[in-house]
């Protein structure tokens, strides 16, 4: 393999990363799907978005070298336009479910996409530098406050309060 530069090999590191997460986030999904499928009940909103950032959290961890290296380009790299786009698979993902969850009533924001992309920033930046510096206390907070800030950003109709 070549790579013309360090951004192109770092650029090829993410998006392998961004691949296995989101089949990661795609397997939890589908697991909660089975869940329901089989019980006849609804997953609450808040185990969802627990499960979802459990599976992110073990696949960064599971994951930790890769995890380290983009951690540690981000913060050199968070000026320039790319360092996390707005079109990346994982933020489609989000804008979608999003988007389902607007029409569907249970969500409410006037940018899906938009929304995505700040949730996703602030998440990654957070979880890659707490994982990258092994840092298992703050990791622990960053988590908690994680999955709190996609349910309160996120706050279904009649789930606001905890």
């Amino acid at each position: 393999l070549y790579f013309p530069s360090k951004e192109a090999i770092v650029d090829a590191l993410r998006e392998d990363f961004e691949a296995g997460l989101l089949d990661r986030v795609a397997a939890v999904a589908t697991a909660v799907l089975a869940e329901e499928d089989a019980s006849g009940e609804i997953v609450s909103y808040q185990e969802v978005v627990d499960r979802l950032i459990d599976g992110m959290v073990a696949y960064s961890l599971e994951n930790r070298a890769a995890t380290e290296v983009l951690a540690r380009h981000k913060g050199r790299a968070a000026v320039i336009a790319d360092a996390l786009p707005l079109q990346s698979g994982l933020n489609d993902v989000l804008s979608r479910v999003i988007s389902e969850g607007i029409r569907l009533g249970y969500v409410h924001t006037s940018d899906p996409e938009m929304t995505a992309y700040l949730l996703n920033l602030a998440a990654a930046a957070a979880l890659g530098s707490a994982i990258a510096f092994h840092d298992d206390e703050m990791l622990e907070r960053v988590v908690a406050q994680t999955k709190e800030l996609y349910v309160k950003a996120l706050a279904p109709v009649g789930e606001t309060k905890q």
